[in-house]
């Protein structure tokens, strides 16, 4: 097993990345002589928002899992009646939380899933087991954690931030 840190989307600047940079695949979004190392699981705990772009980060997983391996994910993603907001667009992308292009519905999530040829997708919204927990860490450790502590509330109940457990399939 190899543990690799640093950016999951390859953009062809790291020469020993696990995934085929984006100009490295054919215009369906295959690989161009992929490396026959496959994987069986790949799992992105509580960072896949950050990616530049989740998007291309999925589309990258996808060809490098074998027939049959899956994706894990807990990410975050938007209520659809808040995400098109003014607060919420603009909150979001003012403190640097994840890209624009990031900022997607858990429906769109399952849709980009789709279009990438995942089969067997899976969305919990876990949020109320998170978020609540979470916030009254970071306040009762005091001074800036709680400022942030309260913002990560707000964005939460009023921004209509979700955090998801999401996992899908290669097909066979």
């Amino acid at each position: 097993m190899k543990l690799f840190a640093g950016n999951a989307v390859n953009d062809g600047s790291v020469s020993d990345h696990p995934f085929l940079p984006q100009h490295e695949t054919n215009e369906d979004g295959s690989p161009k002589n992929a490396p026959e190392s496959l994987y069986d699981s790949i799992i992105a705990l509580d960072c896949a928002y950050h990616f530049h772009t989740r998007f291309g980060f999925l589309q990258q997983s996808f060809h490098r899992l074998s027939p049959g391996g899956r994706i894990a994910l807990a990410d975050i993603c938007f209520d659809a009646s808040r995400l098109n907001t003014r607060r919420t667009r603009w909150a979001t992308l003012l403190t640097g939380m994840m890209p624009e292009q990031n900022m997607v519905t858990k429906e769109g999530y399952v849709k980009n899933m789709q279009m990438l040829g995942y089969e067997d997708i899976q969305l919990e919204d876990i949020s109320e087991d998170v978020f609540p927990r979470f916030t009254r860490f970071l306040k009762g450790r005091g001074g800036g954690w709680w400022v942030f502590g309260r913002w990560m509330e707000w964005w939460h109940k009023s921004a209509g931030a979700r955090f998801v457990l999401v996992s899908g399939r290669r097909p066979v």
